[in-house]
């Protein structure tokens, strides 16, 4: 049986194949305010969409596995954007992400806060294509049992814009 991250990078290889490729950069965060996409390396590991209110304000979540407490996990971050100028011509554009949320748990029908943290992201939204790459880092603040700051909190996603 194939690996949960194998059958992601599949499906994400089948939706990139079926992409049109008359998309801007640009139209990422303004015609195109949807993603929908995987994100991993973070404590949650799977599903993760993405909204923009405005070209420079959005909201992102990741849903799937969180491998630490054996659990379905979910993370909700609100961003301020801000575009690098210039962008980088026939490759895309480069933004910078800032902003924080919390990371939950539901485990035997009990859910859990265990985690705020912050989140700064390096983006890069490809020209011609409909993706966003993010590469981001997230330090935590642990409550409960594992109290405590965790700083390296290093994770990516590939998301698809509708």
């Amino acid at each position: 049986m194939a690996q949960p991250k194998v059958r992601l990078c599949a499906l994400a290889v089948v939706l990139l194949a079926m992409v049109p490729a008359s998309l801007s950069a640009h139209q990422i965060g303004t015609k195109k305010r949807i993603g929908l996409g995987i994100a991993s390396g973070n404590l949650i590991n799977g599903f993760s969409p993405k909204y923009y209110f405005r070209r420079n304000l959005a909201v992102q979540a990741n849903l799937g596995v969180w491998g630490q407490f054996d659990a379905v996990g979910a993370s909700v971050d609100v961003l301020y954007t801000l575009p690098f100028r210039p962008a980088l011509g026939s490759l895309g554009r480069l933004q910078f992400n800032l902003g924080g949320g919390a990371m939950f748990y539901l485990k035997n029908g009990e859910a859990n806060i265990p985690a705020v943290n912050l989140a700064a992201e390096l983006g890069l939204h490809l020209r011609g294509l409909p993706i966003e790459v993010i590469f981001g880092w997230r330090p935590q603040y642990r409550f409960g049992i594992q109290t405590g700051d965790t700083p390296v909190g290093l994770g990516g996603a590939l998301r698809f814009y509708l």
